[in-house]
């Protein structure tokens, strides 16, 4: 094997005469490709398959992960992937008449780690049949999330490595609960979108009325699982918040470097665990009316409030000082105080973070306004590296329409003076592309790659 392609359709697409490995993730997502592999890391690809790991008979339960596809100096061949719920990954040839066709488990802790960066999203680039601006549950299958909470992860995430004194359990069955979902008006999947995860504090998971208009503005999609209120288990309420986040992701075009989540109550203080504790998921949070910190802080009265997790490792503190957080309370709130001494806390860390505090505020959801504040704060970062991008991208373009005029394989035409099909017009263009991915200056120069 000296390369490896990685598509979701089992037909290799045809691809550019370039090098693949410097073509940008746009151009390779939408030749269905999601990643090319080659040089020393084809060893990655060779080494899934341990020896004597045949599986007889496909899992009744696989869902179609990907295809790889193996070229070699003189011949090639390609391998579907299929994985269960449960962890299993399973390797079968596909397109040999051999029946049944030769199929062996893969090792998955290096599956895992060689597919960690691919694009989840498994869709189409036109318009969707899903209702727009309305909320409905996404019908099944459901997805695994990226993280199982069984007690190892749980002791590492939110325990730091201190022993558990008590058992904790998992009482999710995948796709028992459903996962509401609202795509934002407008939404197309051509243009990557926010992710807004809701944990409720009671069953009912649907998104409420009070974010539509900020998921609208700042073009989010926004999901919430049932049967995950504050009478659930934590570790249950945790994995479905990761369940609906890959699923979402597989179904919706969504951004990994842009999903918040938010919860109200009980669901404040676990979307302020999540968000301090998965900084590499979340990149910011909006606790209402709840909040947990991983500090014993003092009431004032000689009481103590408890800490809700433990500070997290370096590492994943580092990352969070990037992160903001933006509590929403005020003063008729029970929870008011306690969440003033985590704000206290994260300051004092330099973690960012603003707390949304109003006189008339009580226990209670935030008015629609006052939570599409605090959501586009939180967002700030992002929308603006964003337009940064998209802006120089647009420069680019007009870069292009300058020096090879607007028509690749026409000549220079335009009175521009280069030409257009040269390697240097494409090379601008892929540039673009790479800079500001899914843009609609991207979308132009894919246009004008394509002819």
């Amino acid at each position: 094997v000296v390369r490896a392609v990685v598509t979701t359709t089992e037909v290799l697409p045809e691809l550019p005469a370039v090098p693949l490995r410097d073509l940008p993730e746009m151009v390779l997502r939408t030749a269905s490709v999601l990643e090319v592999i080659e040089g020393r890391r084809v060893l990655e690809v060779r080494g899934l398959s341990p020896r004597n790991a045949p599986v007889i008979g496909r899992p009744p339960d696989a869902k179609r992960v990907c295809f790889i596809h193996l070229i070699g100096a003189h011949s090639s061949k390609t391998i579907e992937i299929v994985a269960t719920d449960d962890g299993l990954v399973v390797g079968e040839q596909a397109g040999v008449e051999i029946h049944p066709p030769p199929r062996a488990a893969l090792n998955r802790v290096r599956f895992e780690r060689l597919s960690a960066g691919w694009s989840a999203y498994r869709g189409a680039f036109e318009a969707t049949d899903d209702p727009l601006a309305t909320v409905f549950d996404m019908p099944l299958p459901y997805v695994h999330g990226a993280f199982t909470f069984d007690l190892a992860t749980v002791d590492e995430r939110f325990y730091n490595g201190v022993r558990l004194r008590e058992t904790y359990r998992l009482d999710r069955v995948l796709g028992e609960d459903p996962i509401s979902v609202r795509l934002p008006r407008g939404y197309d999947p051509a243009r990557r979108a926010g992710l807004l995860v809701w944990v409720s504090p009671t069953g009912d998971g649907s998104i409420p009325p009070q974010f539509f208009a900020a998921l609208d503005e700042l073009y989010m999609i926004g999901i919430g699982a049932h049967n995950s209120g504050n009478t659930r288990l934590v570790n249950t309420r945790y994995q479905l918040a990761f369940d609906g986040i890959a699923t979402a992701s597989e179904r919706y075009h969504i951004d990994p470097e842009r999903i918040y989540v938010t919860g109200m109550s009980g669901g404040g203080r676990v979307s302020s665990m999540l968000g301090a504790c998965f900084p590499d998921v979340f990149a910011g949070s909006v606790p209402i009316v709840g909040m947990s910190i991983y500090e014993i802080t003092d009431r004032g009265d000689g009481a103590k409030w408890n800490r809700g997790y433990y500070r997290p490792p370096a590492k994943l503190f580092r990352l969070l000082r990037k992160r903001r957080m933006a509590p929403m309370g005020g003063e008729r709130d029970i929870n008011y105080a306690a969440m003033q001494a985590a704000v206290r806390v994260l300051r004092r860390d330099r973690v960012p973070v603003r707390f949304f505090e109003y006189d008339d505020m009580s226990h209670e959801m935030p008015r629609s306004d006052r939570f599409a504040e605090a959501l586009a704060w939180v967002d700030e970062p992002y929308r603006e590296a964003a337009r940064e991008r998209s802006e120089r991208a647009a420069l680019k373009l007009e870069r292009y329409a300058r020096e090879y005029g607007g028509l690749v394989g026409a000549g220079s035409g335009d009175g521009a003076a280069g030409d257009p099909g040269s390697d240097e017009a494409r090379a601008l263009l892929l540039e673009l592309i790479g800079w500001a991915p899914w843009s609609a200056p991207a979308w132009s120069a894919m246009d004008l790659l394509r002819r």
